[in-house]
């Protein structure tokens, strides 16, 4: 799936994908790296879900907590891309389907035409209206000339996305919401004044456009910033002058190897959010084998703190394992905790020469008081 994505991206087709509905366990608690395939795609447009409470004040707008979480499991890419409403709406019934017919509690009351429905594939359907929408802003503005690139239109989206915050006022981490909530005014504002026929390194914004919106009487600033792969990118200069990013033939979150022949504008930004000296989601994450900068012969390492009571969350598997809450039999602990779960490292000795004697290591104290 992950592979007909990425073909489908370069043949210049936007992909919308659900980020999936494996946010939160029974509990309610929250989930990180709940994102597989087909939403770890790195050009796939990964949509997580937004409960507007049914209201227009974007205020009272939170994260769904079904809404699976970044990053992308095995991939270790940052995801979502943006989020969108997907919490309640109400939608045209398939009266004859078994989902229909099953579930009487979906039908919407007093119209038997329509159903309610709640996760990320609606989040997903929103969002493809809003892509649609952007094409034909850029098309109306710029007729006869290229359409924009789906790394392009991917980040307008981002761009102008609104940020969300939580119910204590402090903005959702990057891994929960990308960029923000798609705001399809200010995405097709942003498209119609970007002429795509401008060659890389040039601006191709016939004006500069004020990064705000304003909805219900309340006016919002844009997100002004971009998720490329593990990075958070904010400047004035992301979309206002073409890249080379936005090429057809760019894989997104690629090539920032060769960022020196990459002009991004000497007002960017770039910020680490999965790994680096800038994490956003814990206090230590190690991804893809690798502790401290050592080659370890673990499959996937993940540990850090997640929650204000110290428990540590990671959906998906381990060779194998499901990665989740809880205990063994005997009582000791499976996940989290002050132990070593998967396994030990025998030595601060072995650590330091990077052998490890192929032990799995999630989260707690090394042996030897390294």
């Amino acid at each position: 799936l992950v592979q007909a994505v990425e073909r489908a991206t370069r043949a210049g087709i936007i992909v919308v994908v659900a980020a999936g509905n494996v946010g939160a366990d029974k509990d309610g608690d929250a989930g990180y790296a709940g994102i597989t395939s087909p939403g770890n795609a790195p050009s796939a447009l990964t949509v997580g879900a937004v409960d507007t409470a049914g209201t227009v004040d974007h205020l009272d707008d939170r994260i769904a907590w079904f809404s699976s979480r970044g990053p992308s499991w095995y991939d270790g890419y940052a995801k979502p891309d943006v989020v969108a409403p997907g919490a309640g709406l109400v939608s045209n019934a398939a009266r004859f389907a078994k989902l229909y017919q099953s579930y009487p509690e979906l039908i919407k009351k007093g119209d038997t035409k329509f159903a309610i429905l709640s996760g990320t594939s609606m989040a997903a359907a929103v969002t493809t209206g809003v892509v649609s929408v952007v094409l034909e802003a850029s098309r109306s503005a710029n007729p006869n000339r290229p359409a924009l690139t789906v790394n392009a239109v991917k980040a307008i989206l981002q761009y102008t996305a609104l940020p969300l915050v939580d119910d204590r006022g402090e903005p959702y981490d990057a891994l929960t919401q990308g960029t923000g909530e798609v705001n399809a005014i200010g995405a097709a504002q942003l498209a119609s004044v970007i002429d795509p026929s401008m060659p890389a390194g040039t601006p191709w914004a016939s004006h500069l456009v004020n990064p705000v919106t304003t909805l219900g009487g309340a006016t919002y600033a844009w997100s002004q910033s971009i998720v490329w792969g593990g990075r958070l990118i904010a400047g004035s200069n992301i979309v206002w002058s073409n890249s080379a990013l936005f090429a057809s033939n760019i894989v997104w979150g690629t090539a920032l190897a060769d960022a020196d022949n990459i002009v991004w504008g000497t007002a960017a930004v770039f910020d680490n959010i999965v790994w680096g000296t800038n994490i956003v989601w814990a206090s230590n994450i190690v991804w893809g084998g690798r502790l401290l900068g050592l080659q370890l012969d673990a499959d996937n390492i993940v540990w850090g703190t997640m929650r204000g009571d110290g428990d540590n969350i990671v959906w998906g598997t381990l060779n194998g394992d499901n990665i989740v809450w809880g205990t063994l039999s005997e009582g000791d602990n499976i996940v989290w905790g002050t132990n070593i779960v998967w396994g030990t490292l025998q030595d601060a000795g072995d650590l330091l020469s990077g052998r490890s004697d192929g032990d799995n290591v999630v989260w707690g104290t090394l042996k030897g008081g390294f």
